[in-house]
């Protein structure tokens, strides 16, 4: 009897344990998963190598969220459409971004989210759609290969360009114009002596120059201005005489001399 009430005992109390256990691990994740999410959707126009279902969500290099799904769309096979979970209280707006990125070269690749300060509204669901949609933006890589394309072009551009001036009847115009070129030169060099001379009695009637205004200044400007005082008085003069004709035309016969009284007069 003592025997059996041993094993009812321990086997009472492995129970009770076992409970205790179970009801601790289900209350540690409750608590570990009380953390609630939201789902958006992020379309991609580019390849998504590297990304899988659980693969990481950062915003602004925090851990937010991972990948839930993966598929293609399948009006647009070159779009791939993320199913993302993201924790609540994220900042996700209409200026956020997604771009898909990878930790170093080798490293793996996640889902980078940037917001923006300027534009703060809420994302609102597209009709026909059953989850808001995160706007995405080119990977470094895509925006490499595009920039290498475009210079590829451009060059290829320039090439056909120079090709098409150098070409055709403008090679014997080109070289019409170095043959000018080189008889210029020529007869530049031929009167290169010349040349030098000129110069050089440019320089020295530069120097001459000051000279010349100094003796303008103190000779030849006051000989002039004498010159004209003496123009300007022969001037008034013969107005003066012109002015006492019209008064008095008989000045021309007896000057300018006033008249003897005649008989009877004082």
């Amino acid at each position: 009897m003592e025997s059996k009430i041993n094993y009812t005992l321990v086997g009472a109390f492995v129970l009770i344990l076992t409970i205790a256990l179970i009801m601790i691990i289900a209350w540690l994740s409750v608590g570990l998963t009380n953390q609630h999410y939201k789902t958006y959707l992020v379309i991609m126009n580019e390849s998504v190598a590297g990304i899988t279902t659980d693969s990481a969500v950062k915003y602004n290099g925090v851990d937010v969220g991972s990948v839930k799904k993966i598929s293609l769309n399948t009006k647009n096979p070159k779009q791939v459409r993320l199913f993302l979970q993201i924790e609540e209280h994220t900042p996700i707006t209409t200026g956020t971004t997604a771009t898909l990125n990878t930790q170093g070269l080798t490293g793996l690749t996640y889902l980078a989210l940037q917001g923006s300060a300027s534009d703060q509204a809420p994302i609102t669901i597209l009709p026909g759609e059953q989850y808001p949609i995160i706007n995405s933006m080119p990977s470094l890589f895509v925006r490499l290969d595009t920039a290498l394309d475009d210079l590829s072009t451009n060059v290829h551009q320039i090439t056909q360009d120079i090709n098409g001036v150098l070409g055709g009847k403008n090679t014997e115009l080109f070289k019409e114009i170095l043959n000018n070129i080189n008889i210029t030169s020529s007869h530049l060099a031929a009167q290169s002596q010349q040349i030098a001379s000129i110069l050089s009695n440019t320089a020295k009637s530069t120097q001459l120059l000051p000279a010349l205004l100094n003796t303008l200044s103190q000779r030849t400007l006051p000989a002039t201005n004498q010159v004209l005082d003496n123009l300007t008085i022969m001037s008034n003069n013969l107005l003066e005489l012109s002015d006492n004709l019209k008064q008095n035309p008989a000045v021309l016969l007896r000057g300018q001399a006033p008249l003897r009284p005649g008989p009877g007069e004082k």
